[in-house]
């Protein structure tokens, strides 16, 4: 914009009356209606470059300051002032960060009304005020992260998450969110593609969880990020096997698979124990043609039998996460679970059993002399 006036810097006015006007634009009318000519100007700026040890913070410090003259305003934190005299009289005005009426008529219309957002906003080459000023609430520090935001739906969604009503437990996750920035930041380190797949991960409290597990638990049924991993730490995979466990109170996924299969082969067998259907299901799973000592079907007998003597308080309790298989192992106990009827009481009675019972012999034949079981092709 061509200059209307000419600008003449000063340090101050010494021994005039001063008149100080409320307004720029007032300012404006007036010097018009006087016709002024001469308007003075006094920079006073509070910005000033730090000694950091180098020259690389003076050069961007004089780098800034002469965009800044270019587009005629001052440096941020600059107080800046435009005055003239008239008979005598002292007109005085905050320039509001401007060096010339110009800059300032040209960043009105532009919706500005400090000279630093103006000079900013030309830097970034923001069209108006209404862009920059989204871009200043979002509280990114680089453009092309903010376009890039912005693209993926994340500029306004501090607003939205503040208004979509949030459980508790997905609430307490973005408590430290206070701008679109925190917003994008979580996001894109955890993963999500866009702003409508982090939003439905809040609500299913994933928020400060990766997208490749948030994707896990809702493809296999979870709606909960508390209720996936509590689930995950005890082997469990999908939403129905982990809620059918806790509704028979059964602490992890082998001792659920374990109840599912030897309860079958129990009530298929008509066996009054399910450690007789336990030795069952041992033998059906061996290879077919094998030999197996008896040492052996006793060892895996007793070590699935020490997997299911854990404390039945350790799932149970509500008030604490999941307790890890390693920690877990101190807290066993010697009783099996209550669900869990024992018949064998000596080792004679296993043999017994695998030379006598009919169902067993479906499976193949033990041979008492070298207690060896030899299972059926």
């Amino acid at each position: 914009m061509k200059p209307t006036f000419q600008y003449l810097p000063i340090k101050g006015i010494n021994n005039a009356p001063t008149v100080n006007i409320a307004d720029l634009d007032s300012f404006i009318d007036l010097v018009t209606d006087l016709q002024a000519k001469y308007i003075f100007t006094k920079i006073e700026s509070s910005s000033k470059s730090e000694d950091n040890g180098g020259s690389l913070s003076e050069d961007i410090f004089n780098r800034t300051r002469q965009l800044a003259n270019s587009l005629g305003v001052t440096n941020e934190n600059t107080q800046s002032e435009f005055s003239f005299i008239h008979d005598g009289i002292n007109y005085n005005v905050n320039a509001l960060g401007f060096q010339t009426i110009e800059s300032y008529q040209e960043a009105k219309g532009l919706g500005f009304s400090s000279g630093d957002d103006f000079a900013k906003a030309q830097e970034l080459s923001f069209e108006d005020a209404e862009k920059f000023n989204e871009y200043t609430q979002t509280g990114f520090e680089q453009k092309e992260d903010f376009e890039k935001a912005k693209q993926l739906g994340f500029v306004g969604a501090f607003q939205k998450l503040n208004a979509a009503g949030l459980k508790e437990e997905a609430r307490s996750n973005i408590k430290s969110f206070k701008k679109d920035a925190d917003i994008y930041e979580m996001a894109t380190r955890k993963n999500y593609e866009n702003f409508d797949q982090f939003f439905e991960a809040v609500i299913f409290g994933f928020a400060k969880h990766d997208a490749a597990d948030f994707k896990l638990a809702i493809d296999n049924g979870f709606d909960s990020a508390n209720l996936y991993y509590k689930a995950r730490n005890r082997g469990f995979e999908t939403a129905q096997e982990f809620k059918e466990a806790e509704a028979l109170h059964l602490d992890d996924k082998f001792e659920l698979s374990l109840f599912k299969n030897i309860n079958q082969i129990k009530d298929q067998h008509n066996y009054p124990f399910h450690d007789q259907a336990h030795i069952f299901n041992i033998l059906k799973e061996l290879e077919p043609g094998s030999e197996t000592e008896l040492k052996k079907i006793e060892d895996i007998f007793k070590s699935e039998q020490d997997k299911l003597k854990y404390q039945t308080n350790v799932s149970s309790n509500k008030g604490t996460e999941w307790i890890s298989n390693s920690i877990n192992k101190l807290l066993k106990s010697n009783t099996l679970p209550n669900w869990y009827k024992v018949g064998f009481n000596t080792k004679e009675e296993i043999k017994t059993f695998l030379i006598s019972n009919q169902a067993i012999l479906q499976l193949g034949k033990f041979d008492i002399s070298n207690n060896l079981f030899t299972k059926k092709s």
